[in-house]
């Protein structure tokens, strides 16, 4: 039987380090115009390692250009 993964999880882990995939997810939670939403959606993309998004508007949301930045990772010696 294979280990069992909470959805949470999945998401961090598994499904939003895929950039294209993460940018998709917050479009949608901006769509959907509900907060709680769009609160637990930008929290997952924190735990997925994004730390910053740039939006560049267009004439509606579904055509708006979302870049997610995620953390670099610094080595200390």
């Amino acid at each position: 039987m294979g280990k069992k993964m909470s959805f949470d999880t999945y998401l961090a882990e598994k499904f939003l380090p895929n950039q294209k995939r993460a940018e998709a997810y917050l479009k949608e939670a901006l769509e959907e115009g509900n907060l709680e939403f769009l609160k637990m959606s930008v929290e997952n993309l924190i735990k997925a390692g994004y730390e910053s998004f740039t939006m560049t508007p267009k004439d509606s949301l579904a055509q708006t250009d979302i870049q997610l930045k995620q953390q670099t990772l610094e080595a200390k010696i």
